[in-house]
């Protein structure tokens, strides 16, 4: 389910912390939560960083004799070029960890491979790393501190991990939060027990407690309560009244929320297509692709209305809608939007010609 799926990032996230009880008495270990060091001094290849914007900080430390590391650099160049710096900032931090016979190895190496590194590295000795930079990851020099604007750090995770995408896709839009994540935590383990139970009374309650938290955070949560509506609860006119107040309430504060709303009730597979909300899912990709501004958030809205339109039986304005958001689509997306356009494409074909048939 969507709400457990976000809780799970969360426990990836902190559990390889928790998995070293030797380490967690130590008070100069880096917590998730925590505060961040400043990024390390040394030498920079490549400009500076100005780290006073309001962008998503991934300080990622490697030592490029680590085939992991390796690895890494072009995944990590790909998000860097996908979010821009306006939005995500990823430092490098190579480790140098010289003897006294030993010639720089990490410089040399950062300067040849400078072409195909697409954030700013900085050259860091061991030795005048932050204590709690040190300690923090076992094997050392390969881990991501992953920070908001205030320095807190959100995550502390592996570079290769398959969740890394979708951390960042939530982190940039303002859906995940550490702090919010544990403090609805008991209120995430309480909502999935009354579903269970089939007591909706306190599901409903246990939705609304963690709506104020933090309503972004947790627009799983209240996807998956509509979901229910339609569904389990057998209560389509309560769940028309929730997607108009969600409608109504989010237009102005969070519109990205109501073309997520909107995908939901056109290809949720738990919601059977004949008490499907289209009209209303129409609705909200319209105030969604509205207030879309940016370049990257109008692809996504129509990609949105696409799949609508394609539910409400409107093929060619589907087709139609899903090449227009390949086109409006930033370059470095343009893939993942040609791939959606080809999709619905073939779908489209494929409804027709069985009608045919």
């Amino acid at each position: 389910m969507p709400a457990l799926k976000l809780m799970s990032i969360l426990l990836c996230c902190t559990v390889a912390m928790c998995a070293m009880p030797a380490l967690a008495q130590d008070q100069d270990v880096l917590e998730v939560g925590e505060m961040s060091p400043a990024v390390p001094d040394g030498e920079w290849i490549g400009d500076k960083p100005d780290l006073g914007g309001e962008q998503i900080r991934l300080v990622f430390f490697w030592e490029p004799t680590m085939a992991e590391s390796r690895l890494a650099l072009p995944i990590l160049s790909q998000l860097q070029e996908r979010w821009g710096t306006d939005r995500l900032q990823i430092i490098g931090v190579g480790v140098e960890e010289l003897k006294t016979d030993q010639k720089p190895y990490v410089k040399p190496w950062v300067i040849r491979h400078s072409t195909r590194i697409k954030f700013p590295v900085v050259i860091a000795q061991r030795g005048k790393l932050n204590r709690a930079f040190r300690k923090s990851r076992q094997p050392p020099y390969f881990f991501m501190v992953v920070t908001t604007p205030d320095n807190r750090v959100q995550a502390m995770v592996n570079p290769l991990s398959s969740d890394l995408n979708d951390l960042i896709a939530k982190l940039v839009g303002g859906r995940y939060d550490v702090a919010a994540l544990r403090q609805g935590e008991p209120y995430m383990e309480q909502l999935e027990q009354y579903r269970e139970r089939r007591d909706w009374a306190q599901y409903a309650l246990m939705v609304q407690r963690l709506n104020g938290i933090n309503a972004k955070v947790f627009a799983d949560v209240e996807l998956d309560y509509i979901v229910s509506l339609l569904t389990e609860q057998d209560d389509a006119a309560a769940a028309l009244v929730r997607i108009n107040e969600n409608i109504s309430s989010r237009s102005g504060s969070d519109p990205d929320y109501l073309g997520m709303l909107a995908e939901c009730l056109a290809t949720d597979p738990r919601i059977p297509d004949a008490i499907r909300p289209l009209d209303a899912a129409h609705q909200a990709a319209t105030e969604s692709l509205n207030a879309a501004v940016t370049a990257e958030s109008k692809a996504r809205a129509m990609a949105r209305m696409a799949e609508v339109l394609y539910k409400q039986g409107h093929h060619e304005q589907a087709v139609m809608q899903a090449r227009q958001a390949y086109r409006v689509a930033p370059r470095n997306m343009k893939t993942d939007y040609r791939e959606r356009w080809v999709t619905i494409k073939r779908r489209a074909a494929a409804d027709i010609s069985s009608a045919g048939a």
